[in-house]
């Protein structure tokens, strides 16, 4: 493994760490596999929800299923980011390739109804961990013209907007504010009954911190720190590929991921303090997680075969590297899958940080750190 040091924004020599050599293997525990036209939804280090036709299972931990339940056929499941709560939209068909939401439940994990509204009038919905609160989107990601509508703990309409080229939008982990993201006029900040605070002129590449105060974005080949409406400091990005960016928890380090590297930041100085590259052109970069407590980055790995296998069989492995807070390979481990998964693994630090998780298309495994 080669990792590129770096110093005040110039990258240096390529050098390979003492500790690489003896990098740890990681044992790779399978935990589960479900259905192929199954769906994973939640977290499996909160609520974990393998949702199929018909039915929506809830587990906590991966290994307890806490509900299992029956679904209408013309119905679809939401879930919050770690599970703490889920939707079941039911739709019908207008069209072949357009239908209308007609009703919406919100259910706690063991299946408690919270509320049920009818004709919520968005099509998709995004679900707050921290509160039975939603933001519905009315219209098609990208459309001209899309307008949010934003639900109390109640399901009650509490505030709408309307934007143009919506492409995508999420809470802040502590449920307190929503941002959504215009291709036209950057990403806007609204509290949770849809009152917009602020405006940022940034690119569609995002992370937030605990609260949404602290926001960094990439834009036109930068990195962008924000403390709400401030600009605080900008870095150069050397590849505007960008796939993921992440705060830490505590607010003193970024890892900015791209199709061609992973680059770990400080905050907020943004100066870069290490980069690994993939040793190999077949090697491409699919997720990446922080631990704030052990300050170790996972990045996950997806292995193209190469064009001499079928197109089915060209991603069904993959590797997750583990790298230390000075930028030196801990460890690493293979990955096999049950079937192609491009775009795969998925990785994600359990709350205590001993345990990762690594996810597939249709498996869920386990290493302990």
């Amino acid at each position: 493994m080669i990792i590129k040091k770096l110093a005040l924004l110039i990258l240096t020599a390529l050098i390979i760490p003492a500790g690489t050599l003896h990098a740890r293997q990681y044992e790779l525990e399978k935990v589960k596999t479900w259905p192929s036209r199954a769906n994973l939804m939640g977290s499996p280090d909160g609520y974990m929800y393998i949702t199929q036709y018909k039915k929506v299972e809830v587990y906590s931990p991966p290994s307890n299923r806490i509900l299992d339940k029956r679904i209408k056929g013309n119905e679809k499941v939401f879930t919050s980011p770690g599970g703490n709560y889920w939707a079941a939209s039911e739709f019908v068909d207008r069209s072949a390739d357009q239908y209308r939401v007609i009703g919406l439940s919100m259910f706690t994990p063991e299946g408690e109804n919270l509320y049920s509204i009818d004709d919520p009038g968005a099509l998709k919905f995004i679900l707050n961990d921290n509160s039975p609160r939603m933001v519905g989107i009315e219209g098609t990601e990208g459309l001209p013209e899309t307008e949010l509508y934003f639900y109390d703990e109640s399901g009650n309409i509490t505030g709408t907007y309307k934007l143009t080229n919506y492409l995508d939008g999420r809470f802040c982990r502590d449920g307190s504010l929503f941002f959504a993201y215009s291709a036209d006029s950057g990403l806007y900040a609204f509290s949770p009954s849809g009152d917009l605070y602020y405006r940022l002129n940034s690119g569609r590449n995002f992370a937030l911190n605990q609260n949404g105060r602290l926001v960094l974005a990439s834009n036109g080949g930068h990195l962008n720190l924000y403390y709400q409406t401030s600009k605080t400091n900008s870095a150069e990005l050397n590849t505007s590929k960008i796939r993921e960016i992440i705060i830490s928890d505590d607010n003193t380090r970024a890892v900015v991921m791209s199709d061609d590297n992973a680059v770990c930041y400080s905050i907020p100085d943004l100066k870069p303090l290490w980069q690994y590259n993939p040793v190999s052109s077949y090697h491409h970069l699919s997720s990446c997680d922080y631990d704030s407590e052990t300050g170790r980055t996972a990045i996950g790995i997806a292995v193209d075969s190469g064009s001499d296998y079928p197109f089915s069989e060209r991603y069904n492995t993959g590797k997750v590297v583990i790298v230390d807070p000075a930028g030196e390979i801990m460890g690493s481990v293979d990955v096999s899958y049950t079937s192609w998964s491009k775009g795969f693994p998925k990785v994600q630090f359990a709350s205590e940080g001993e345990t990762l998780w690594v996810i597939s298309h249709y498996d869920l495994f386990r290493i302990a750190l």
